[in-house]
């Protein structure tokens, strides 16, 4: 497999740029930077993440009055402390996004940037952009606000005990938390009766790609969140065009592709524009990413140019930057999902050699008390690289009682559908699979 060249963006940060991230930590002077807003409003409130998130950038919260619903929405404020084209600008615009490996993570920014001076953490005063939202009683919006606050993080939750907060009316967080999800179900049936796609979700985190589809009681707290994150990126989208500065729109159009100035490979995934372009997900022409701004790039960014309005009725940026932002990104982005894509792809291949190895020396005897990870990338394996494998007679026996017994997960299940009839047995597991989602849809 080809390796990476010298010039990936898969790689640590540089001496050169945790040296500037330590700098802007000793300029802080107690616990506010060198803040250039007039005034800021101070809130006291609590964060939801999981145990292990370290870079919490967001926080949610909703009350209800006599006469309408209001809703707040605060982003950690990273463009107070990045300032434009420093080092540590040019080198998130060349690395314009957190990237997730198999094996671990790089964070756009330094951690004691993304997890510490920037990251809404417990018992810490954070400077934030915040978005308030009345609705009335049936959640139409009738009045926006946008303002700087400072943040004062005064718990923090997790995914893991949020089931109690939410379903325990003696707890003081409850009634705030029912009032998030029923702003979260109401904006989500406006988006299907908009003809928007139901399924599809903003998803705040890797670790709940996977999962945020699923309507469990853990995953709650994920609906509320990426229902009102649609809702920020869409009405900050709105607002933009609105007061006529430029931003990075968010689109997503496979059948556009001829847009995009660049030969391009993943021409069904999301692109930046400088000018509004129809969102197929969403069935709107105002999309953008104002949400992460730790995270992606684009979204500091666009959170520069809506501060700048706010501030002084002047955009940062002009139109002529956006574009040239918009095309740059677009294909520093492009390079990080090939470049990431070839390092999982060479990660699973070593990890299933060597797990192959010692199922064969055992003559496969362990094969059963795989995890359906494992099972997968070896199945994967088998299918594209070494098909003369799923001839051997316990490989045969376990795939077939794990899709008799309901225990291959949504991947497995496709790379079956998906592998070339080019030997007996993916034929036959195919037909066995037909078969069990046809009982399954009697049942």
């Amino acid at each position: 497999m080809e390796k990476l060249n010298s010039h990936s963006v898969i790689r640590p940060h540089s001496r050169k740029i945790i040296t500037e991230a330590e700098k802007i930590k000793e300029k802080i002077k107690e616990w506010l930077f060198l803040d250039e807003a007039p005034q800021r409003k101070l809130i006291e409130w609590i964060t939801i993440d999981w145990e292990s998130s370290k870079d919490l950038d967001d926080w949610l919260w909703a009350e209800k009055t006599s006469f309408w619903y209001s809703l707040f929405i605060s982003i950690a404020d990273a463009s107070e402390y990045i300032k434009t084209w420093s080092s540590l600008d040019k080198y998130c615009l060349k690395r314009p996004s957190s990237i997730y490996l198999n094996t671990h993570s790089y964070h756009m920014l330094p951690e004691i940037l993304s997890t510490d001076i920037l990251s809404l953490n417990h018992k810490k005063r954070s400077l934030t952009q915040t978005l308030e939202i009345n609705f009335d009683n049936d959640f139409n919006i009738i009045w926006i606000n946008s303002f700087e606050s400072i943040f004062y993080n005064k718990s923090r939750l997790s995914y893991n005990n949020f089931e109690k907060y939410f379903n325990n009316p003696e707890n003081d967080l409850y009634d705030n938390l029912q009032i998030l999800y029923l702003i979260s179900q109401a904006l989500k049936q406006k988006r299907i009766k908009s003809w928007s796609n139901p399924n599809f979700r903003e998803c705040i985190s890797i670790k709940l790609d996977k999962e945020c589809k699923q309507n469990t009681i853990k995953n709650i707290w994920q609906q509320i969140v990426s229902e009102i994150m649609i809702l920020k990126n869409n009405l900050d989208a709105i607002y933009a065009y609105k007061q006529n500065f430029p931003i990075l729109f968010r689109w997503f159009k496979p059948e556009l592709k001829w847009r995009i100035p660049f030969k391009i490979k993943n021409n069904d995934r999301w692109f930046y524009s400088f000018i509004p372009t129809y969102h197929s997900w969403f069935n709107t022409q105002f999309y953008t990413h104002t949400t992460s701004p730790i995270r992606r790039y684009a979204d500091l960014i666009n959170q520069r140019q809506i501060k700048s309005y706010n501030r002084e009725k002047l955009p940062f940026y002009t139109n002529k930057q956006i574009r040239e932002l918009a095309i740059y990104i677009n294909w520093q982005i492009e390079q990080i999902i090939e470049q990431t894509k070839a390092h999982n792809n060479e990660v699973i291949e070593k990890r299933t050699k060597r797990l192959l190895k010692k199922l064969e020396d055992n003559n496969f005897e362990n094969l059963w008390s795989l995890s359906q990870r494992q099972f997968f990338y070896l199945i994967k394996y088998f299918i594209s690289n070494s098909p003369y494998y799923l001839n051997f007679e316990k490989i045969i026996e376990e795939l077939i009682y794990r899709i008799n017994n309901d225990l291959l997960d949504k991947k497995s299940i496709s790379i079956i559908k998906s592998a070339p009839k080019n030997i007996e047995e993916i034929i036959f597991f195919k037909e066995l699979l037909k078969q069990k989602e046809e009982q399954n849809l009697l049942y």
